[in-house]
């Protein structure tokens, strides 16, 4: 169940004005799970976004 359209989800990112930002539903290039992309710079859902995968990484 989703949040009402009349309040506002502390999920959604907003612009400046206070906006939820748009989205739309998008795979994500690593798990391939749908997820609410801001756009076409946001390719990872949050959990892959966080990975970390470099062979470099400590």
């Amino acid at each position: 169940m989703g949040w009402p359209s009349y309040i506002p989800s502390p999920n959604r990112r907003r612009d400046v004005h206070g906006e939820p930002l748009e989205t739309e539903t998008r795979p994500c290039l690593r798990c391939r799970k749908p997820f609410e992309s801001e756009g076409k710079h946001n390719r990872l859902c949050g959990p892959c976004g966080k990975l970390d995968v470099s062979p470099y990484a400590v």
